[in-house]
């Protein structure tokens, strides 16, 4: 897989061009699909054999909703997303902290996208009370009724997914179509539309909210230009979401 492809004139490599680093994010995506899938063929069973009187149609059809499976998944998914990444980088030829932009960041820096995403968080929070909406999303809620040991949903919800997504869209995506034709523009919009795009399981102001988070992250990444402080923010932001939604459930 090709594609046009350019090199900064402080590094040794070159990154994949846009078609390339669209087709291998896709196909990372592919393979978690299909990962889940084969994930679900194991964990149905199991839940079913634990307790009988449960229905196998309906935990298919409410795995979205299932707390424990994507627990469970999210931590079968992590590292075969974080080996493709490498992997693919590696078939570039390429460092993977350079090509990542993984790099260092002054405090200053890391102060000042934590006042603008908490800044963002209020506004968020602002708007759904205005519109009589619900600060917790509804699937948020579900996920914390059918946690098997929440704990262990605490981690994916703060660090995994955090780490593995900004890895592969403000990382690998971000960086290939940031050094293609689109430019830094095009890397924001593009990888936050795709962002926003996995999280279908919110409702409209949900996911549009998460687009605006993509792009306020993606301008953080090319500031600043490291991949460290939009992972710690997206972390953060889930952290926030956490707290927020663990005193709800114990009012």
């Amino acid at each position: 897989m090709s594609g046009n492809s350019t090199q900064s004139p402080q590094t040794s490599f070159l990154w994949w061009g846009f078609w390339a680093t669209t087709g291998f994010t896709a196909l990372i995506m592919l393979a978690t699909i299909v990962l889940s899938v084969f994930t679900a063929h194991i964990y149905v069973p199991v839940v079913v054999a634990a307790d009988p009187e449960t229905n196998s149609a309906d935990i298919f059809n409410n795995l979205h909703y299932d707390g424990c499976f994507l627990s469970v998944f999210s931590l079968i998914e992590a590292p075969v997303v974080l080996g493709l990444i490498v992997l693919f980088i590696r078939i570039r030829r390429a460092p993977v902290f350079e090509y990542l932009s993984l790099n260092r960041f002054t405090a200053r820096a890391m102060l000042v996208s934590i006042l603008i995403i908490l800044g963002l968080t209020i506004v968020y929070d602002m708007a759904s009370v205005a519109l009589d909406r619900p600060i917790l999303p509804d699937f948020m809620i579900a996920i914390y009724e059918t946690a098997c040991f929440r704990p262990l949903l605490y981690i994916v919800i703060i660090l995994v997914a955090p780490v593995i997504e900004e890895l592969l869209f403000r990382g690998f995506m971000f960086e290939g179509i940031r050094h293609s034709l689109p430019g830094a523009a095009g890397a924001i919009l593009m990888t936050s539309a795709v962002w926003a795009a996995l999280h279908l399981q919110y409702d409209v102001f949900d996911v549009t909210a998460i687009f605006l988070l993509g792009i306020a992250l993606g301008i953080i990444k090319v500031r600043y230009n490291t991949l460290y402080i939009p992972i710690l923010i997206h972390m953060l932001v889930n952290f926030i979401a956490t707290v927020q939604l663990t005193a709800y459930m114990n009012l």
